[in-house]
């Protein structure tokens, strides 16, 4: 019963029915199934993307897109979001993801809502099929804009773009798609790259331009181990 109630016309109930859901679906995995089994996703995807265009109810859509990761930790969660060609869910869902995408890329900050859409995007490129569609350049390739956020000062983006890029990468089919993006190799490299004279400037020359500005200033390779 708590699905139908995101709708609600009472803001105040839709807030509490998500709120409840994603302490549901937090741990798990049963409670996720049967949330998804009874329609949470397209209405949460769908929810949160009007929460996004009409920037009201801002505490429902940082519930929504907490829910949207949840629910992907499961299977069908996954695969409710990619959808299927044979009904015509993958493209009414198609549209939606590539909002959810281009909303995640503009943001960032220290208390960004839309951060745990880096856990979401991980967990759909798992998926099979989830590789595919995040890769299609009929949808303008959503993985760049995933894959730039290993670039943000956040760690929890920084995890899931990189950990979205390596599950991508699992799906051979994908390759020639993924390799015809040099920035996607450079935004790779930058977690690795260290102190300013370990390059050389003929091979600094070589490489995409936001590689060779970091290249050029120097860093700190990532001390965290999973993110390597």
């Amino acid at each position: 019963k708590l699905v139908p109630m995101m709708d609600d016309t009472s803001p105040l109930c839709a807030q509490l029915a998500l709120a409840a859901l994603v302490n549901l679906c937090e741990y798990e995995d049963y409670a996720r199934g049967v949330v998804v089994k009874a329609g949470a996703m397209p209405r949460t995807m769908e929810r949160v993307c009007a929460g996004l265009d009409s920037r009201e109810n801002m505490e429902q859509t940082a519930n929504g897109v907490k829910l949207l990761a949840n629910l992907t930790r499961h299977h069908h969660g996954r695969q409710a979001v990619i959808g299927f060609h044979t009904d015509g869910t993958q493209q009414r869902n198609a549209p939606l993801l590539k909002r959810l995408c281009d909303a995640f890329g503009l943001g960032g900050g220290a208390k960004d809502a839309l951060t745990p859409l880096s856990l979401f995007f991980e967990n759909v490129a798992a998926a099979p099929g989830g590789a595919n569609l995040l890769c299609a350049e009929e949808y303008d390739f959503m993985m760049l804009t995933v894959a730039r956020q290993i670039a943000s000062a956040d760690e929890g983006r920084r995890m899931g773009a990189a950990a979205a890029v390596k599950n991508c990468c699992f799906d051979r089919t994908v390759h020639d798609r993924i390799s015809g993006h040099d920035e996607i190799a450079a935004l790779i490299c930058l977690p690795l790259v260290g102190e300013r004279d370990g390059y050389d400037e003929d091979d600094i020359k070589e490489m995409p331009s936001g590689l060779q500005t970091k290249c050029r200033l120097g860093g700190k390779v990532t001390e965290s181990e999973e993110l390597r």
